[in-house]
């Protein structure tokens, strides 16, 4: 069974210029740019958010459903933890059908751009979403890693992407959470060599 504990923070930046200096030198590459298209599920009640679990089907360069769950048992102030269950699916578009088939409805869908480190004990994912970048740090000594980047401890947050966004909603209108096809195909040419999908 592939369950697991999420253990993480994010910090946005401005670019990540400096950073990937810093990983190029101190990490591992695990992950060159790729692509990812995020669809979250919940019933029309909205049950499962107010529950603080979330439904995820997932594609990048493979497709996954996930399901996370508040983890009651071991909290840590101000660190994202949830327990985590995920599963392969060998088709997105029929995993998506079966999902709103059987009584799920599409929550939102959101668009982010990653490339994923692995430094020490941690991974270090470099996420441009169309509301900001951000550095996100999963697992091991978040902190300490944090700090070997130069990233202050007191600027981490603790939020879902979609958190995020609904605060930054509030001072910009005008925020999607999904790129359209002309910024996908523009940002690829300014990553280059992507793994687009």
């Amino acid at each position: 069974m592939n369950v697991h504990i999420e253990r993480e923070i994010k910090f946005e930046v401005s670019d990540f210029k400096k950073y990937e200096h810093i990983l190029a030198k101190k990490a591992e590459l695990i992950q060159e740019w790729i692509f990812e298209q995020n669809i979250v599920f919940d019933f029309k009640d909205n049950r499962l958010e107010k529950d603080g679990i979330l439904l995820r089907l997932r594609h990048d360069n493979s497709s996954k459903l996930t399901l996370k769950l508040p983890n009651t048992s071991y909290m840590e102030p101000g660190i994202k933890n949830k327990i985590e269950y995920e599963v392969n699916v060998s088709n997105f578009e029929t995993m998506n059908i079966i999902l709103n088939k059987v009584g799920f409805n599409v929550k939102l869908e959101y668009h982010k751009f990653r490339k994923i480190f692995k430094l020490n004990n941690s991974l270090i994912c470099l996420d441009i979403t169309p509301f900001g970048f951000f550095i996100e740090i999963e697992g091991g000594e978040l902190y300490d890693n944090a700090k070997i980047l130069g990233l202050n401890q007191e600027n981490s947050l603790d939020l879902t992407y979609y958190e995020i966004y609904n605060i930054k909603l509030k001072k910009d209108k005008f925020l999607r959470m999904v790129f359209s096809e002309e910024e996908k195909l523009n940002i690829k040419k300014l990553l280059k060599g992507i793994n687009f999908l």
